[in-house]
């Protein structure tokens, strides 16, 4: 009545079913079809092997949930009796049929034809899943797994098999990343651990972390442009710093264990040095980190039950101590030793044009006993202690490469009155040194990684390509007292074997491309292993013979290098905090 009553008041009157096909051609989801005895019929239509009507967003999550559920079942079948309570104890929360516009349950089961069927009648109703949600081989005409594979458009899914082992492993088919992709992928693993580092519990919820990313770097985050289709295979991509966890049906992007425990350990640094004695009560701990970050500090999440254990994870931050009266207490680790040591030692190398010495000379100019086995424990993120390679049978000390751009840097900083804008930072260095600025050569895959890497000897102001980059005053004291101070977390056997399988687990890249018109091989090894991030650089004094240097020598310009007054003994190393901070801002910095 209601669509011949539309008809109707249109001219010429119905007659012959027309304009009704053309108003129902006009909806959505329904077509008019002719069987084969001529009879006109109004019918679904069928897109992808579904029919029925076209489903709501909030049905299609249910019938996602219900192929889910369904599908862990033996046999996959499960009672229709047994479905609301199954659906609790699967997803964790009840199943309102109500909220889908149904009153019963059968009802609203069987407005998913497409996923299940329900069969029987009584109490031995059944759930079954269609045939082609449950992946019956001989649903499909074959009698084993290969034979369907085989029907497959070539090059739609990879099937591979273990040596040894007569298992398929079939996976989706991944384009292989271009170098700059492959880069671009190690510099967003720095940027996410910069943006879980600065979220409650170092973790974000799965569906908030493109706006999050967008909200904190302030562009979009495309996938595209490193190389993937899916936002998850990107994350898959830099697993040795995150890790995806499910909580209450919720899916979170979290830092892995080792960059937690970072995160935390330079926290406890801060808060510690902000304490009066730079120690904290025990049981004032948790509710002081509260109090200083904003969030509560889960120690479920770091793998402790208790703050002498976290403390334990993190030795050379700080320390248990029981005074007299028996209270316990957290106090900053006495690391003095490791700070002059590293102090003295970054004195005497940097002075010396190559950033090195041979081992007989530094232990003379070092004037008291040292014990090498320790330097190298302790100070490794600054020096090394290698044969020497001019001199057989011979060691040589060596400044590690970022280290000696740090010396570089602060040259360059201070030919410049303490700073330089960041758009100019890489000509300026290649003018000033004859040779060009790389930071794939130091490990980084950008320069702005590679300039915050280096914050104890500059500081930025502002953003992007506007920022300026400050020199910080006294950077051999900050960097002694950072070396002193490692956050590096002190890992259980059984946390050192999961970190291990996660990084064996990583993406390979495939090496069938052609890369050497690309990068040189050491920026190409620094893009194959980002997690290390010294790379040996072109030596200064094959620098000083570019013969496209503007300026003399590199080893001659750091020889002009403003050394620390001759009277200051290394016992009497400055804190850091108090060192003046940036040159020029007129901004304290923080220790290390």
């Amino acid at each position: 009545a209601e669509f011949g009553g539309l008809a109707l008041a249109r001219e010429p009157p119905l007659g012959g079913g027309v304009y009704l096909e053309h108003l129902l051609s006009a909806v959505p989801g329904v077509r008019v079809c002719v069987s084969a005895a001529g009879v006109k019929n109004l019918c679904w239509e069928e897109r992808s092997g579904q029919s029925g009507p076209p489903l709501s967003d909030q049905m299609a999550q249910f019938s996602r949930e219900v192929v889910d559920l369904v599908r862990v079942q033996p046999g996959c079948r499960l009672l229709l009796s047994k479905f609301i309570p199954a659906y609790h104890h699967h997803f964790g929360r009840q199943c309102r049929v109500a909220d889908y516009g149904f009153t019963k349950l059968a009802d609203l089961l069987e407005a998913l034809p497409h996923s299940v069927h329900v069969v029987g009648s009584g109490p031995a109703r059944m759930i079954f899943l269609t045939h082609r949600v449950q992946f019956n081989i001989a649903d499909y005409g074959v009698c084993f797994l290969e034979d369907m594979l085989e029907e497959l458009p070539e090059n739609s899914i990879d099937v591979s098999c273990t040596e040894g082992s007569p298992d398929l492993q079939l996976g989706l088919p991944t384009r292989v990343q271009t170098l700059a992709e492959r880069a671009k992928t190690a510099h967003f693993a720095l940027e996410v651990v910069d943006l879980l580092r600065q979220a409650p519990r170092c973790r974000v919820p799965f569906s908030k972390f493109i706006p999050s990313y967008h909200h904190y770097f302030a562009r979009q985050c495309r996938v595209s442009e490193f190389g993937f289709v899916k936002l998850i295979d990107l994350l898959e991509a830099v697993s040795h710093v995150i890790e995806m966890r499910d909580e209450l049906g919720e899916k979170f992007i979290c830092l892995t264990l080792r960059e937690h425990l970072r995160v935390c350990a330079s926290h406890v640094l801060a808060m510690l040095e902000a304490c009066p004695d730079r120690r904290l009560r025990v049981a004032d701990f948790l509710s002081v980190y509260v109090r200083q970050y904003g969030s509560a500090l889960n120690l479920a999440d770091l793998g402790v039950e208790s703050v002498p254990q976290l403390v334990a994870k993190m030795p050379t931050v700080a320390e248990l101590w029981r005074d007299d009266a028996g209270e316990s207490w957290v106090r900053l680790a006495d690391r003095t030793d490791v700070k002059n040591c590293a102090y003295k030692c970054l004195l005497l190398l940097r002075d010396c044009s190559t950033g090195s010495m041979p081992l007989e000379d530094f232990l003379r100019a070092y004037r008291t006993p040292l014990n090498l086995d320790w330097v190298q424990r302790e100070l490794s993120d600054i020096l090394t202690v290698t044969d020497d390679p001019l001199s057989p049978g011979r060691k040589r000390v060596t400044l590690r490469p970022l280290v000696l751009f740090a010396r570089d840097l602060s040259s360059l900083l201070q030919a410049n009155q303490g700073r330089i804008s960041f758009s100019q930072l890489e000509p300026d260095y290649q003018r000033y040194f004859g040779v060009p600025l790389r930071p794939s050569n130091y490990g980084y895959p950008s320069l702005a990684s590679l300039i915050s890497a280096v914050s104890f000897v500059c500081q930025t102001r502002g953003r992007n390509q506007r920022a300026t980059v400050l020199l910080c005053s006294d950077f051999v004291a900050r960097l002694a007292y950072q070396t002193a101070y490692s956050t590096e977390p002190l890992l259980s056997h059984e946390e050192l074997l999961q970190e291990l399988s996660r990084d064996q687990l990583r993406p390979v890249p495939s090496a069938s491309c052609d890369l050497a018109n690309e990068l040189s091989p050491t920026s190409l090894s620094a893009v194959y292993q980002p997690q290390q991030p010294f790379q040996q650089p072109q030596p200064l004094h094959q620098q000083a013979q570019n013969p496209h240097a503007g300026h003399p020598s590199a080893a001659a310009l750091l020889g002009s290098f403003i050394s620390p007054p001759q009277n200051m003994r290394a016992t009497e190393l400055p804190d850091p905090r108090l060192s003046g901070g940036v040159c020029g801002s007129g901004v304290g910095a923080t220790g290390g």
